[in-house]
C-alpha cells in the first residue's frame, strides 16, 4: 500500500475492516548503551521466574512423594 490508500474489506476472526494506510516511518534501532538495563531487567526477570518454575515444581513433588508429612517439603524450602 501506499501513504493514504485505502484498502477493504479485509476479513479478520473479529470481523470486517477497512484499512488505510497514514504512513510509514523508517525502523529505528536504540544503541545498547540506551536499552542495556532494560534490557538486563528483562533477563534477570525471566531467570528469576525460571528458578522460581523449578522450585515450585520441585516443592510440589515433594509434597506429593510425601503426602503423610509436610517436614520434608518444609526442609527444603528452609
Amino acid at each position: 500500500m501506499k501513504p493514504n490508500e485505502i484498502r477493504g474489506p479485509v476479513e479478520s476472526d473479529f470481523g470486517y475492516h477497512i484499512i488505510r494506510l497514514d504512513g510509514i516511518e523508517p525502523a529505528k534501532t536504540a544503541p545498547l548503551s540506551e536499552v542495556r538495563t532494560v534490557v538486563v531487567d528483562e533477563l534477570r526477570k525471566q531467570q528469576a521466574q525460571k528458578v522460581f518454575a523449578d522450585l515450585a515444581d520441585s516443592f510440589s513433588n515433594l509434597v506429593y512423594e510425601h503426602a503423610d508429612s509436610l517436614q520434608p517439603a518444609a526442609a527444603a524450602a528452609k
